[in-house]
C-alpha cells in the first residue's frame, strides 16, 4: 500500500504515517523519516530506499504516539 503512493521517498513517507497515525508527518518528522530510509538504505536518491521501507513502517508501529491514546 505505501509503494503505491507514489515513486518518490517522501510520498511513500507521508502515505505510512496517515496510514499508520491518521495524519501526515510534519515537515520535520518527514525529513528525519527520509534521512533515516536514505541512511538505512544506503540510496543514492535514485529511489532504491525499498529495503527501508519495512523497517521504517515497524517503528512507526512501535512509537509512543502509536502505543498510547491523548
Amino acid at each position: 500500500r505505501v509503494a503505491s503512493a507514489g515513486p518518490m521517498l517522501a510520498e511513500q513517507i507521508d502515505k505510512a504515517v496517515l496510514l499508520v497515525y491518521g495524519r501526515l508527518p510534519t515537515p520535520t518528522e518527514r525529513q528525519v523519516l527520509v534521512d533515516f530510509a536514505e541512511e538505512f538504505s544506503g540510496a543514492d536518491g535514485e529511489g532504491n530506499w525499498t529495503s527501508a521501507m519495512p523497517v521504517l513502517c515497524q517503528s512507526l508501529f512501535a512509537s509512543a504516539e502509536f502505543l498510547y491514546l491523548d
